[in-house]
């Protein structure tokens, strides 16, 4: 729990820093909704800016329309699989929850436990496609399946706070147009560095900036002793 909402605190630090820019943002994406043609590409440039205020403190305008050039095939491949995926499971839903069968109900709650858990991953999607040198969203994709199993907890208290930001939304309509999007791309980065630390296959910020403190602090020492 307690490195949930340490994503939360850092999520919410990065939004503030880059609050001005992160709203432009947010309303461009929400505009590339109703395009549909341009709203995989704009959901990808989204996260790439998340990625870089994540990483660097600090992106821009530029880098969104440059990533959303970038991975416009990429965005639209991710876009069909997850049309494919979600048309195939409700069509099952409605099949099986026709057939008036206890079997057939068991099947259909099947498929809606794997419809939302497909949902639920999407989450990881795209930061994890962020984090990888090869730029696969079927690998991404794997990544984030195996972390939701890898962390159950630590996803479900994401979710949740992803869906209260939906519905305060849907209730309050203006957080949809200025923040909704920006906060969520940038918890998703964050929850997946955080894992990325917890199981061990990078560094955590902290770990990686020691070094260059140490190397920076030994340089000094050794100027002091020269003079």
């Amino acid at each position: 729990m307690g490195a949930a909402f340490g994503v939360i605190r850092r999520t919410f630090i990065d939004w503030y820093d880059s609050m001005i820019l992160l709203a432009v943002l947010n309303l461009l994406w929400l505009l590339s909704v109703v395009t549909v043609v341009l709203f995989p590409p704009a959901t990808a440039a989204m996260y790439a800016v998340a990625y870089e205020i994540a990483h660097e403190g600090s992106s821009s305008f530029s880098e969104f329309m440059q990533a959303g050039r970038r991975y416009f095939v990429k965005s639209w491949i991710w876009a069909l699989i997850n049309l494919a995926v979600l048309v195939l499971a409700w069509s099952n839903i409605v099949f099986y929850g026709a057939q008036g069968t206890d079997l057939a109900a068991i099947v259909q709650m099947i498929f809606v436990i794997l419809t939302i858990y497909w949902l639920i991953i999407q989450f990881y999607v795209w930061p994890f496609f962020m984090e990888q040198r090869e730029k696969r969203v079927l690998l991404a994709l794997r990544n984030a399946t195996l972390t939701a199993l890898a962390a159950p907890g630590f996803t479900v208290l994401m979710v949740v706070v992803v869906v209260a930001l939906l519905v305060a939304s849907v209730v309050f309509v203006l957080p949809a147009g200025v923040m909704t999007a920006a906060i969520i791309t940038l918890m998703g980065v964050h929850a997946v560095t955080d894992r990325l630390v917890a199981f061990g296959k990078v560094q955590s910020p902290e770990d990686e900036a020691a070094p260059d403190a140490a190397e920076a602090t030994a340089q000094g020492e050794g100027q002091d002793t020269e003079e």
